[in-house]
């Protein structure tokens, strides 16, 4: 390995995008340090160095980091970090927890951090199927207690609403271009829309796609 004072820019770039993917894979599994480098076959001390971008991690670590993660080095070495998410076809699948394929999603690592231990899936047609290019990510939540756009069960139907205001126990929405007040009570959460994709290669068992 290199020492980080000795390292070029490249090789600093490097550094950092092989930690920010290492990072992120403890915080999606949340696992130590130790844990870490338990799960890839690493001593300790080498692993505490790459994930503190103390040294430039060499080709055979890389290849080491990419034989678990099931990418290739180009992809771990990129400033994106990606993660494999359930992609259902409909809400249907979605309501019966099925799904065919996987999408690997491709995040700014600045994006993926504000998430909060964030539990993903993919729609690909939400309310039609006339844009299948398009894919809308969101995060599993248990609650309303932000403003955004979330997917909601209310009166046995599925809405996609735009929460405009929220208290303890209300909601304040836009469903069909109205402004409607509804009680958590009568409604089930199941998302928070997150962002939109565009597919990369939907021809793959894993469907590669980049945020918008």
């Amino acid at each position: 390995m290199i020492d980080s004072k000795s390292m070029s820019n490249e090789e600093k770039l490097v550094a950092e995008n092989v930690a920010n993917k290492l990072n992120f894979f403890m915080k999606q599994h949340k696992l130590t340090l130790h844990g870490l480098a338990s799960r890839l076959g690493f001593a300790y001390q080498a692993m505490w160095r790459i994930v503190n971008k103390k040294h430039s991690p060499t080709v055979a670590s890389l290849a080491m980091i990419v034989q678990h993660f099931g990418c290739t080095i180009s992809e771990l070495i990129d400033e994106k970090v990606f993660i494999d998410i359930p992609l259902h076809e409909n809400i249907n699948q979605l309501i019966d927890e099925i799904f065919s394929k996987s999408i690997r999603v491709y995040i700014p690592y600045n994006k993926f951090i504000v998430l909060d231990n964030p539990q993903l899936f993919a729609i690909k047609n939400l309310m039609t199927a006339k844009d299948f290019l398009s894919i809308r990510v969101f995060t599993k939540v248990l609650d309303i207690n932000v403003e955004g756009l979330y997917l909601i069960i209310i009166n046995d139907q599925i809405e996609f609403i735009e929460v405009i205001s929220t208290s303890t126990q209300y909601i304040w929405a836009v469903i069909a271009k109205k402004e409607v007040k509804i009680s958590k009570s009568d409604l089930k959460v199941i998302g928070r829309f997150l962002f939109y994709l565009s597919l990369i290669d939907h021809n793959n068992d894993i469907i590669l796609g980049v945020v918008k």
